[in-house]
């Protein structure tokens, strides 16, 4: 018997991930009364990845892997309260970089650089965001922190592409125009 009320994150590994991992996950969420996993696995595409990987489901290394620093992701990771946002789900881009590099170097109505800086510092963290993908794949010992840096660039990216919404609406800056520009 697994239930346990202390335990808030069930680490399981596979080998593979295959389209039973979807039911295999549910039933470790049953027996164990747990809705967290950290799922170490070896072998699965992105895409396959990204099918079960869900709100409460973290695919956060990839074995084999050193579990000293295995020890420390999982210690940084519950310190959040929980895997919410460490899921494979992240915000999508919602601008095209041609828009952004328009804003960054479109003159300011009102002597405002906001829009600029705003169009800038999303760039930089789109770059971040790749960087560290890339990072996920040519380093799989460094995987769990380089997802760790991912998640945390495409957060803060969708709060600033938020920022930019507002900024452009205040500013009076055509988004769609400015595509176009």
């Amino acid at each position: 018997q697994l239930k346990d009320k202390n335990l808030t994150v069930v680490v399981t590994e596979i080998a593979t991930i295959t389209a039973e991992t979807g039911n295999e996950l549910q039933r470790i969420r049953q027996k164990s009364g747990v809705g967290n996993i950290a799922l170490l696995y070896k072998f699965a595409s992105m895409d396959q990845a990204e099918t079960f990987s869900d709100a409460h489901t973290a695919l956060i290394a990839r074995r084999p892997f050193n579990y000293r620093e295995f020890a420390r992701t999982l210690a940084a990771v519950s310190r959040t309260d929980n895997l919410l946002r460490h899921s494979l789900s992240l915000p999508p881009h919602r601008f095209s970089r041609k828009l952004l590099t328009n804003l960054a170097v479109m003159s300011p109505v009102l002597a405002c650089e906001c829009p600029r800086h705003t169009a800038e510092i999303i760039m930089e963290l789109s770059d971040f965001e790749k960087y560290s993908a890339d990072c996920e794949q040519t380093k799989p010992a460094d995987a769990a922190i380089h997802n760790m840096l991912r998640r945390t660039a495409a957060m803060s990216r969708a709060l600033f592409e938020d920022a930019l919404i507002a900024l452009a609406e205040e500013e009076d800056i055509d988004l769609d125009e400015a595509q176009q520009g």
